[in-house]
């Protein structure tokens, strides 16, 4: 089911914040994970870092996003 109201300005910004502290604690797991991996999977550890450093940068991007679209509206 749809929502009956358009989403307000302030909620936006509850869902950006919010995506963005939940791809940082993504990155920050996924880094220590990475780093404390066995050397038997460094491959696997070695794709984990890539993906987490990804996380980050989404999270900058939205970031950045809010910003700009705040920016210019606000």
């Amino acid at each position: 089911m749809f929502p009956t109201k358009p989403t307000t300005p302030e909620q936006w910004q509850v869902i950006a914040w919010a995506s963005i502290v939940v791809l940082l604690f993504l990155g920050s797991v996924g880094l220590y994970v990475s780093f404390q991996a066995p050397p038997e999977k460094i491959e696997l550890a070695r794709q984990l870092r890539h993906y987490s450093l990804v996380s980050y940068g989404l999270a900058a991007g939205v970031y950045a996003t809010k910003r700009i679209v705040g920016y210019f509206l606000g």
